[in-house]
């Protein structure tokens, strides 16, 4: 059995679900925590031959998915399709613009396709810290295979981003980075 997460998907813009019509063994799972909004219900779903589906609801417990979180998902699903559309083409301009600022900083960004960038950068967690001083959170990954250090950025709105960018600045000076992170590593 193959399970594909894909809970960026509509961020990506493909999916593998085609996949599931080929192979009866194949599971794509969602959840509707990233796109919708919807992270404090722990609501997903998945896209399987109707076979695996049957297997796989064997071994889940009587209650999956309380009330309400069905009532906001379904809701989600009819009535909000064209905001989670609109925001997720903003989300996706904005991880773009954030990548073409930190490519002007000298840093080479991993390609994306989820609500977040991942930048290899010296001293991550260094850096990571200093960003925290100034009130800017970022996950740091130190030592990423074939990669090194990295910092992951958020999307969000533009202004936040700004004072992300104004951040990473101070602390790259702060720690005293060096030479940027060059396209070859990345």
């Amino acid at each position: 059995m193959l399970i594909v997460d894909e809970a960026y998907a509509e961020f990506a813009g493909v999916s593998a679900v085609a996949l599931v019509q080929e192979f009866e063994r194949v599971l794509v799972v969602r959840t509707m925590s990233k796109a919708f909004g919807l992270a404090g219900l722990r609501i997903g779903y998945a896209i399987g031959s109707p076979a695996l589906v049957t297997e796989v609801e064997k071994s889940r417990g009587p209650y999956k998915v309380t009330a309400l979180g069905e009532q906001m998902a379904t809701a989600a699903v009819r009535e909000s399709m064209p905001w989670v559309q609109e925001h997720v083409a903003l989300a996706v301009s904005l991880r773009e613009r954030l990548s073409d600022a930190l490519r002007e900083r000298g840093f080479w960004p991993l390609p994306s396709g989820a609500n977040f960038v991942c930048v290899p950068v010296p001293n991550a967690v260094a850096v990571g810290q200093a960003m925290r001083a100034r009130g800017v959170a970022v996950r740091p990954f130190p030592d990423l295979p074939h990669i090194g250090d990295a910092l992951r950025f958020s999307v969000g709105p533009w202004e936040l981003l700004e004072r992300c960018l104004a951040a990473f600045d101070a602390a790259n000076a702060e720690v005293n980075l060096g030479t940027p992170v060059t396209e070859d590593r990345a």
